[in-house]
């Protein structure tokens, strides 16, 4: 039988070739934008709101393979541009990111950052820059306290 963790490093050992996966999933238009910067994260999220105008959509596709997809490529953004890692929890049920991978680590004390969240919390917000609004939040609070 396969726990939860066994599982979440499958999961990590697999992240090239689920990223090849997705990458190669979108049209060429997106797909060649994507380079882990800033400004990447836009174009994805640009095209994500265009394809799916409410988690309701995003229920009613078959969307295990995208939102694993954006969720990976929005953690790989983060940790390209401040650094952190993968990290998952088993260990308190209350946490709001149990069992959920989440990016940490990307400073002293940091705020866990779940990919998956912001994923599905974009099409509720549809600012259009989301996701890439927190990263130069982020980015902006580690270089006021040196981090």
């Amino acid at each position: 039988m396969i726990d939860g963790f066994e599982t979440f490093q499958y999961w990590l050992a697999s992240m090239d070739e689920a990223l090849n996966e997705f990458l190669s999933s979108l049209p060429p238009s997106i797909s060649e934008k994507l380079d882990y910067s800033q400004e990447s994260l836009d174009v994805l999220e640009s095209w994500w709101l265009s394809e799916f105008q409410s988690i309701s959509d995003l229920r009613n596709a078959d969307p295990d393979l995208l939102v694993d997809g954006v969720s990976r490529y929005i953690g790989e953004t983060i940790r390209v541009n401040i650094g952190g890692i993968w990290e998952i929890s088993f260990e308190e049920p209350v946490n709001a990111y149990y069992g959920l991978p989440v990016v940490t680590k990307y400073k002293t004390k940091s705020t866990p950052i779940c990919p998956l969240t912001l994923a599905t919390a974009c099409l509720d917000r549809r600012d259009g820059n989301y996701w890439s609004k927190l990263l130069i939040n982020v980015r902006r609070r580690m270089e006021q306290k040196g981090a």
